[in-house]
């Protein structure tokens, strides 16, 4: 990344202090600032990390003439883990989220895992500390959208405050085929996804015996839940709440032979 001010040249205090690169930016708004000059100004401050896990302060602020900044530089002992953050100069693979000045936390994404890293002010040093706090490899993001649709289950039990449009379940439709494939088990999907495969296959069929035999039916009403709700099967009319019960417990079924079947692939 090359970013060349009036004030420095960024690219030539790196390569000063050992750094080629950025690789996190992440800015924590306009505040008072005062420069080096005395001057009190309305500057913008934007955290900057590179590629040796180091952290700068940039503030910056808009003058008569374009554009000044100042910029400080501070160790944080990141070196101690023998760390080289990911990144080509141009692309990054990093991520570093400012909840105040104070605290900052970064991601780094290696290729195989994610790694999360915790740098904290010292007042004492006045500086910055960096701590690696751990790493997260294929399950976060799958543990994350389970939180995520808990959460919204909490609103969205009988009766239902929220409503989830095509936009949320074909995501989760295609989040769910996503994982099977990352996890190399396809398969799978036949067995979790059993309830979609009877609602589609139901509307195939039905429109296509529909057409083949000039206006006969093989369901009362299609997809198949529309067949339960209107008398199908023994005559018995189904309500929602007992058809979201049925198509959930099936479903849980499913899912458990699925978890026994890839079970041994996987160490606990």
């Amino acid at each position: 990344m090359n970013l060349d001010t009036a004030a420095f040249n960024l690219s030539s205090l790196l390569s000063q202090t050992g750094a080629s690169y950025l690789v996190g930016v992440s800015s924590l708004g306009y505040s008072e600032y005062q420069t080096q000059e005395g001057q009190n100004v309305d500057a913008e401050l934007v955290m900057l990390m590179d590629n040796l896990g180091n952290l700068w302060d940039m503030y910056t602020w808009a003058t008569d003439d374009g554009f000044s900044a100042e910029l400080y530089h501070y160790e944080t002992g990141m070196g101690q883990y023998g760390l080289t953050f990911p990144g080509n100069g141009n692309d990054m693979y990093c991520s570093l989220f400012a909840s105040d000045y104070d605290n900052l936390f970064a991601t780094v994404f290696t290729g195989d895992h994610t790694e999360l890293y915790h740098y904290y002010y010292d007042y004492e040093t006045f500086g910055f500390v960096g701590k690696y706090l751990c790493s997260m490899g294929d399950d976060v993001w799958p543990a994350a959208l389970t939180g995520g649709l808990v959460a919204y289950l909490f609103y969205n039990w009988h009766p239902a405050k929220v409503f989830m449009g095509d936009t949320g379940s074909l995501f989760l439709g295609g989040a769910i085929a996503a994982m099977a494939f990352a996890y190399d088990m396809p398969l799978i999907l036949i067995l979790i996804g059993i309830m979609f495969i009877i609602e589609t296959m139901s509307d195939i069929l039905q429109v296509g015996y529909f057409k083949l035999t000039h206006g006969k039916r093989i369901f009362k009403m299609a997809p198949f839940h529309h067949h339960l709700e209107m008398g199908g099967f023994a005559g018995h009319k189904w309500k929602e709440k007992e058809l979201v019960a049925l198509y959930v417990c099936i479903t849980v079924v499913m899912c458990i032979l699925a978890f026994i079947g890839v079970y041994g692939r996987f160490a606990f």
